[in-house]
Protein backbone atom coordinates (compact mmCIF):
# COMPACT_ATOMS: atom_id res chain seq x y z
CA UNK A 1 0.00 0.00 0.00
CA UNK A 2 2.78 2.19 1.21
CA UNK A 3 4.80 1.50 -2.14
CA UNK A 4 1.34 2.57 -4.49
CA UNK A 5 1.02 5.77 -2.24
CA UNK A 6 4.76 6.94 -2.77
CA UNK A 7 4.19 6.25 -6.88
CA UNK A 8 0.78 8.07 -6.70
CA UNK A 9 2.97 11.21 -5.30
CA UNK A 10 6.00 10.54 -7.43
CA UNK A 11 3.67 10.58 -10.62
CA UNK A 12 2.02 13.54 -9.15
CA UNK A 13 5.06 15.94 -8.87
CA UNK A 14 6.42 14.73 -11.95
CA UNK A 15 3.11 15.97 -13.93
CA UNK A 16 3.65 18.91 -11.80
CA UNK A 17 7.48 19.67 -13.02
CA UNK A 18 6.39 19.14 -16.40
CA UNK A 19 3.68 21.53 -16.00
CA UNK A 20 6.11 24.01 -14.85
CA UNK A 21 8.63 23.18 -17.83
CA UNK A 22 5.90 23.97 -20.29
CA UNK A 23 4.28 26.84 -18.60
CA UNK A 24 7.86 28.11 -18.65
CA UNK A 25 8.54 27.66 -22.07
CA UNK A 26 5.23 29.48 -23.32
CA UNK A 27 6.28 32.33 -21.17
CA UNK A 28 9.51 32.75 -23.08
CA UNK A 29 8.27 31.98 -26.50
CA UNK A 30 5.15 34.29 -26.59
CA UNK A 31 6.22 37.00 -23.97
CA UNK A 32 9.74 37.39 -24.46
CA UNK A 33 10.48 36.34 -27.90
CA UNK A 34 7.13 37.99 -29.66
CA UNK A 35 5.93 40.34 -27.48
CA UNK A 36 2.12 39.09 -27.37
CA UNK A 37 0.46 37.52 -24.28
CA UNK A 38 0.40 33.40 -23.49
CA UNK A 39 -3.25 32.17 -25.15
CA UNK A 40 -5.46 31.24 -22.38
CA UNK A 41 -6.42 27.52 -23.56
CA UNK A 42 -6.50 26.54 -19.97
CA UNK A 43 -9.42 28.42 -19.00
CA UNK A 44 -11.69 28.61 -21.76
CA UNK A 45 -12.44 25.46 -23.28
CA UNK A 46 -14.41 27.08 -26.03
CA UNK A 47 -12.76 26.35 -29.53
CA UNK A 48 -13.97 29.81 -30.73
CA UNK A 49 -11.39 31.29 -28.37
CA UNK A 50 -8.72 29.64 -30.58
CA UNK A 51 -10.15 30.45 -33.80
CA UNK A 52 -10.61 34.39 -33.21
CA UNK A 53 -6.56 33.92 -31.84
CA UNK A 54 -5.25 32.18 -34.89
CA UNK A 55 -6.98 35.07 -37.08
CA UNK A 56 -5.48 37.83 -35.18
CA UNK A 57 -2.16 36.61 -35.42
CA UNK A 58 -2.82 36.47 -39.13
CA UNK A 59 -4.16 40.35 -39.22
CA UNK A 60 -1.43 41.26 -37.32
CA UNK A 61 1.08 39.48 -39.73
CA UNK A 62 -0.47 41.34 -42.80
CA UNK A 63 -0.71 44.78 -40.63
CA UNK A 64 -5.12 44.41 -40.28
CA UNK A 65 -6.17 45.39 -36.85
Amino acid sequence: MWDQHMKALTKMMRNMEIKQIIDDALYEYYVVENGKPVPNWKVQKDPQWWIDYLKKIEDDKHGNT
